[in-house]
């Protein structure tokens, strides 16, 4: 296996506790729970740089905050740095995301030849892939964009703990962001082929907010979704060789039968 296909499945504010095989008796996540078994789960991993953007340029480019000087979610990374998507294209990788990456630019290239985005409220709103898909159909993840609202966070803060952060979906399950990422993420992986390498990254949204959507709809909201990513092409992912278990992050290294 010189050159496996890599799975990536990166949640947005996970905290490590909202994961069966951590102990979380309420979120069910039973096919990440069986993949933690044989893999190595880090229990003492902290994050770099405790925001979005920035920690994210960290994990593709491997350097600090303060080597690549992206300090917010309205910077970006500067060019010439290398990233480990560029990497694994320039070595015959077919890499792809689909979901939140929260680059600035929206598309920008860090290595990824295909993208399929589903960003939140701020920069780059309406340019990505979930709401043009959104928009053609009449719709709009209002909840989520008055969440994301600083208008909504100056009125108050005591009923969002009060209430969890859940509300009742304006949208059917088949048009929220985690359904659409999940069934995209399994089209790209329906594309993977023998002889050809692919890295695939999935960025979900919802553990930032639990508007639209929430614990009670999907019974551990994106846990479940990504659980389901590990079932797909199932009669082809054989050999599940090596996993890595950070608290926002799960690295699945596979090879075909």
């Amino acid at each position: 296996m010189s050159q496996p296909n890599i799975l990536i499945i990166h949640c947005d504010q996970l905290r490590f506790d909202c994961l069966g095989f951590n102990g979380n008796p309420d979120i069910q996540t039973p096919h990440l729970d069986c993949l933690a078994k044989d893999s190595v789960n880090y229990n003492n991993h902290y994050t770099v740089y405790p925001i979005c953007t920035p920690s994210r340029y960290s994990f593709w480019s491997s350097l600090y905050v303060h080597q690549h000087g992206a300090w917010d979610n309205h910077a970006t990374l500067p060019g010439g740095y290398p990233t480990f998507p560029k990497v694994l294209r320039e070595n015959g990788y077919r890499t792809a995301a689909v979901g939140k990456m929260h680059m600035n630019l929206v598309y920008q290239d860090i290595g990824f030849s295909h993208m399929e985005l589903a960003e939140q409220n701020g920069t780059g709103r309406f340019q990505d892939d979930y709401h043009r898909w959104l928009m053609e159909r009449g719709k709009i993840d209002r909840l989520d964009l008055h969440h994301q609202s600083d208008l909504f966070r100056e009125e108050t803060t005591d009923h969002l703990y009060d209430m969890c952060q859940c509300a009742q979906s304006d949208l059917a399950l088949e048009n929220d962001s985690t359904e659409w990422i999940t069934r995209r993420a399994k089209e790209q992986i329906e594309c993977w082929e023998d002889g050809t390498p692919s890295v695939l990254m999935v960025g979900y949204r919802k553990q930032k907010t639990a508007l639209s959507g929430g614990f009670l709809r999907y019974e551990g909201w994106s846990w479940n979704s990504g659980d389901r990513l590990l079932c797909t092409k199932e009669k082809r992912l054989k050999s599940t060789r090596a996993a890595v278990c950070l608290p926002c992050y799960v690295v699945v290294l596979i090879s075909f039968s």
